[in-house]
């Protein structure tokens, strides 16, 4: 087949080019409501290819990330089919949501919410605070940048007497490791986080952590065996829980958001042989919790998809 596209930056360039090419932008096409009939056929093509797409970019890749991994396995069909009957539960944690309006981007607020819940899980058990990101930014030599300001603010965090400016400096390592050094910018700003919501998380942390003596803040998952690199964001008992800040979509209403979730439970099972027994995503914006209790066996049939994507495997 060598149907070419007829728009955008890949115009008069094949299907199979593309697919192979830029799995990102393919994934985008398939995200797009049009009525453009090439790209309509264009979509077709790769929900009818969708799980070579996957199989060739992982056989190709020396190594992945959870969350992109994640991001592909929605094309994966035998993923789909056994997640698909798992019931989600919403639960709202507050009715007086007021969604604030930063002039921080919207990642910046995100990271810097999965930061601050943490910090404050730790301070409340009396755990000392640890984050691999930071702890790669302040100790990596190839990284000149000034970091005062999050050593500084790291060193408060572990000593429990961090300001919400602290966390903010100190989450901007996590954008700094993914090479977005621009995030710097936004070291030591005051717009962040009001008292309602303070409250209102506080509120949601408390019931989670009470009477639990099992808290693992950030704990790395990954596997290299499987060549997936993961770090979760909280593992509370036998609960996984992931923080994700939006506020344009209301992220867990859908299965596929869950994903990583899976795979994080999978991992965390091969790597401590502790079963995870509830997923559960949390919105701080919405303050909305969305779960779903897991059984021990899609964990292992989970390792065993995993297992056979055999990612690397074109690797010499």
């Amino acid at each position: 087949m060598n149907t070419r596209i007829k728009f955008g930056k890949y115009k008069n360039q094949t299907y199979e080019y593309v697919m192979k090419k830029d799995i990102k932008y393919c994934e985008w096409i398939l995200t797009q409501n049009t009525s453009y009939q090439s790209m309509i056929d264009f979509q077709k093509f790769l929900k009818e290819n969708s799980e070579d797409i996957l199989r060739n970019i992982l056989k190709n890749n020396n190594s992945i990330k959870c969350s992109d991994l994640s991001q592909y396995m929605k094309y994966d069909k035998n993923i789909i089919n056994l997640i698909k009957d798992y019931k989600i539960t919403i639960y709202e944690i507050s009715n007086e949501i007021t969604i604030e309006e930063y002039s921080l981007p919207d990642n910046i607020i995100g990271i810097f919410y999965d930061y601050f819940i943490r910090y404050v899980i730790c301070k409340k058990k009396k755990i000392e605070f640890n984050d691999n990101r930071a702890n790669f930014i302040l100790n990596c030599e190839n990284i000149t940048i000034d970091n005062k300001d999050i050593y500084n603010s790291y060193n408060n965090m572990k000593q429990n007497k961090a300001t919400n400016q602290d966390i903010l400096n100190v989450s901007i390592s996590h954008s700094i490791f993914f090479g977005e050094v621009s995030a710097l910018e936004y070291i030591n700003h005051n717009d962040i986080i009001s008292k309602k919501e303070h409250k209102n998380i506080n509120k949601w942390i408390d019931k989670k952590i009470l009477n639990k003596d099992i808290i693992l803040c950030n704990p790395t998952l990954g596997d290299t065996k499987l060549k997936i690199s993961a770090d979760a964001d909280l593992i509370i008992e036998d609960e996984l829980i992931d923080i994700k800040t939006s506020k344009y979509n209301k992220i867990g209403n859908n299965i596929t958001d869950f994903i990583q979730l899976f795979v994080y439970a999978s991992l965390y099972y091969n790597k401590k042989k502790i079963y995870i027994n509830k997923i559960t995503i949390f919105n701080p914006l919405y303050l909305m919790e969305y779960s779903i209790e897991i059984n021990n066996d899609i964990i292992h049939k989970i390792l065993d998809i995993l297992t056979n994507y055999n990612i690397g495997g074109n690797i010499i």
